[in-house]
């Protein structure tokens, strides 16, 4: 079983890694064009009714690029998760 916090949790600010304000950050997802927060996963991908897969893409890098703009970073897999001791390394809030 794969250790991993809710994607939503991968994006930090770089001045407070591990202490992120989760409810700016989430307010922050919203102006950016994410509708839904299911147990940490946003609707990034979802299809909506009458969108072409294209634009399912568009949309999710477009939500992308506007929190980068916003300040996030992205921390991937290995800097959330201590592969070695299988925990979760506390930079993923």
């Amino acid at each position: 079983m794969s250790l991993s916090p809710p994607y939503i949790q991968h994006f930090q600010k770089p001045d407070t890694i591990g202490h992120t304000n989760v409810d700016r950050r989430w307010q922050d997802f919203q102006s950016c064009g994410v509708k839904a927060y299911r147990d940490g996963n946003l609707d990034l991908n979802t299809r909506y009714p009458g969108m072409t897969s294209a634009q399912v893409s568009k949309r999710s890098e477009k939500i992308r690029s506007c929190m980068k703009n916003k300040g996030y970073i992205y921390l991937g897999e290995t800097e959330c998760v201590d592969g070695k001791n299988n925990k979760l390394t506390g930079l993923c809030n």
